[in-house]
C-alpha cells in the first residue's frame, strides 16, 4: 500500500472513531461476554501541571463539561474536508454511580462504541470495538488498564498536560476559547494532542461535551462540529427476521428495533421475536416464552437462552421444530454477524421431543 493510501487509511480511521465525549483509540476488547468487571482507570499520572496553577482561575470540575442530557439524545455533527467528518452520536448503555457510560457513533460508513469512564476527576475511554453493528452491554467487561486512554482530566488550567498510552502527548492548550460550531458560539476547553505529523484539537463546552474536532496533517483539515442535540430520541435499527410461510419456506422480512438509553437488548429481540409475520406468518416463539441471556461471546458465537416455554409451547412438529430453530438461528446470527448460535434452555444444552443437543453444540447460521 503506497504512503498516500496509508494516510487515507489513517484519516478514514480517524474520523471514524468520533464520541461525544471525545477521544480516540484502537480497540482493546473483542467480543467477550459480559461477565467481571471494568477496572479503573490507570493512573496515567499528569506528567505536566503548570507551576502558575493557583494563580489561575481553575474551571469548575468536569463532570460540568460533559453533556447535562445524555438518556436517549441523539448528538448531530456535521463535518467538513472528509465525508465521514459528519457523524451522530447515541448512549446505549449508562451506569451513572460507577460513572461508565457506552458511546455508540455512526458516521454513515461504520459504527464503533466506545466505553468511558469518569472518575477521580478524569473521563477515560476503557474500551473500543469498531465496526460494532449489534447492541451489546459491555459496561461489566474486564478491561485491560494499559489499554486506557485519558480524555480530560484535572486541574482544568492551561497547561495540565499527559501521555496517551500509545506515546502521543495530549495537554490542556485553553480554557476559555470561543469556538463557532453550527449550533453557536461557545466558550471552550482546549485539548490539543499531538502526535507525528499531525495535530488534533477538541474543544468541550459546559453542559455539551464535545462541541468541535480538528485534525490537521500534511494535505488533510478535518473538522467536525456539534449542530444539534435531539432529546428523547430512540436509536433505532433494521432487523432481519426470519419466518416460517404457509408452504413451511423461511422467508425474510424487515422490522425496526427502537432503544432508548438502558434498553435490555434481550428483552426487545423477545419482543420482535413474539410478533408475527407476513401474511400471518406465526410467530417463532410464544407470548410466554422469555430470553434470559442475549450475547456474543469471545469465540463470535451469538449465546442465547430461553425459557423452558420456547419448547412447552412451540406446539409443532420434528420437521416444523427444526424450522423454527433455524429461522431463530438466522435472524439471531445475522444480528449479531456471526457463523453461529448456542441455543440453550434454562442454561441446559436444548432438549425436546425430538431434539437433544450436546453440551456446546451449536445451530449454523444462514448468511444474508
Amino acid at each position: 500500500m503506497g504512503v498516500f493510501m496509508k494516510k487515507i487509511s489513517f484519516i478514514i480511521s480517524l474520523v471514524c472513531i468520533s464520541s461525544i465525549f471525545g477521544g480516540c483509540k484502537k480497540d482493546t476488547v473483542q467480543n467477550p461476554a459480559p461477565t467481571g468487571q471494568v477496572t479503573e482507570a490507570p493512573s496515567q499520572a499528569v506528567t505536566k501541571v503548570p507551576d502558575n496553577t493557583e494563580k489561575q482561575e481553575e474551571l469548575t470540575g468536569i463532570m460540568e463539561y460533559l453533556p447535562e442530557v445524555i438518556d436517549s439524545a441523539e448528538f448531530i455533527y456535521e463535518g467538513e474536508g472528509n465525508e465521514y467528518a459528519s457523524f451522530h452520536a447515541y448512549v446505549d448503555f449508562a451506569d451513572k454511580e460507577k460513572g461508565l457510560y457506552q458511546v455508540r457513533t455512526n458516521n454513515g460508513g461504520t459504527e464503533k462504541v466506545d466505553v468511558y469512564q469518569i472518575k477521580d476527576g478524569m473521563v477515560s475511554i476503557v474500551a473500543t470495538r469498531q465496526e460494532i453493528y449489534y447492541r451489546d452491554n459491555l459496561l461489566k467487561e474486564e478491561i485491560a488498564k494499559e489499554n486506557q486512554e485519558i480524555v480530560l482530566m484535572e486541574p482544568l488550567v492551561k497547561g495540565t498536560e499527559w501521555k496517551l498510552p500509545d506515546g502521543r502527548k495530549r495537554y490542556i492548550s485553553a480554557v476559555d476559547e470561543k469556538v463557532k460550531t453550527l449550533s453557536g458560539e461557545v466558550s471552550a476547553i482546549e485539548v490539543t494532542t499531538e502526535d507525528s505529523g499531525s495535530i488534533t484539537k477538541e474543544y468541550y463546552a459546559k453542559g455539551m461535551g464535545l462541541v468541535q474536532r480538528n485534525y490537521v496533517s500534511e494535505g488533510f483539515d478535518i473538522t467536525s462540529s456539534l449542530a444539534e442535540i435531539k432529546k428523547e430520541v430512540p436509536m433505532t435499527q433494521d432487523i432481519t427476521l426470519y419466518y416460517i410461510d404457509m408452504d413451511e419456506s423461511i422467508k425474510e422480512q424487515t422490522k425496526e428495533l427502537k432503544f432508548n438509553t438502558n434498553d435490555s437488548t434481550a428483552l426487545k429481540m423477545q419482543e420482535l421475536l413474539q410478533q408475527e409475520g407476513i401474511e400471518g406468518a406465526r410467530a417463532l416463539i410464544s407470548k410466554n416464552t422469555k430470553i434470559n441471556a442475549l450475547y456474543l461471546s469471545e469465540d463470535n458465537i451469538v449465546h442465547v437462552d430461553f425459557s423452558k416455554e420456547f419448547v412447552y409451547e412451540m406446539n409443532a412438529g420434528a420437521g416444523y421444530e427444526s424450522l423454527i430453530l433455524k429461522a431463530v438461528a438466522n435472524t439471531l446470527g445475522n444480528y449479531y454477524g456471526a457463523d453461529e448460535v448456542l441455543l440453550t434452555l434454562e442454561q441446559k444444552p436444548y432438549e425436546s421431543g425430538h431434539d437433544v443437543f450436546e453440551e456446546g453444540q451449536t445451530l449454523l447460521v444462514e448468511k444474508k
